[in-house]
């Protein structure tokens, strides 16, 4: 993974642990995420340091696959900061993130699991691995279930995110149907015209 001093998206991604204003879209989402991905990146350097220079090739293969999830998080997370684009232009494609959000946290989830067996049980044999193999997965398929109820921290993370962002699409609808829009009478128009299909869509 590229280090925070070469890339200024991760400089931007490290910042939101102090500052989650910067997140104009899905906040609750995004803390959500941030949360479950900073901890599996934690673990993920802690593992990497007590095997440095001696990492097998399944602990190789295991820190690869934590570092993609982690980047999928860390791209998710810039997104929803709007940095290259308004929030309405990027609502079109971020308006209902839920889904993506659970794939990367049973992803995180799933591939944590994995590292441990690469590092922590690979000295106990090939059978023991596989049972631990065999209960991760299926404790990966009872966080899928729980994640999905009614009243899941996911769910009620999501549904406070749509109940804000409905509330900000109807502020600029409004405001631009007073006639209380920007200086630019073609941006005016463009703005009402995305408040209202989305609002439409959701």
């Amino acid at each position: 993974m590229l280090s925070s001093k070469s890339d200024p998206s991760l400089r931007a991604v490290q910042q939101l642990t102090m500052d989650l204003d910067q997140i104009h879209l899905n906040n609750k989402l995004c803390n959500y995420l941030r949360k479950k991905f900073g901890k599996t990146k934690s673990e993920l350097e802690y593992h990497k340091r007590a095997s440095a220079g001696k990492a097998t090739n399944s602990q190789e293969k295991a820190f690869r696959e934590v570092e993609l999830v982690v980047k999928r998080a860390e791209d998710l997370l810039l997104k929803c900061m709007c940095t290259r684009s308004s929030w309405l232009d990027a609502t079109i494609t971020l308006a209902d993130i839920k889904e993506e959000v659970l794939d990367i946290v049973l992803d995180l989830s799933f591939w944590k699991r994995m590292l441990k067996i690469a590092t922590v049980h690979s000295d106990k044999g090939r059978l023991a691995a596989l049972q631990y193999a065999a209960k991760a997965l299926k404790k990966d398929k009872d966080l899928h279930e729980k994640m999905l109820k009614a009243g899941s921290s996911l769910q009620e993370a999501a549904d406070a995110d749509m109940s804000h962002l409905l509330t900000k699409l109807l502020e600029v609808k409004e405001k631009h149907a007073s006639g209380g829009g920007g200086s630019s009478a073609s941006a005016h128009e463009r703005e009402y015209v995305l408040s209202i299909y989305l609002l439409a869509s959701l």
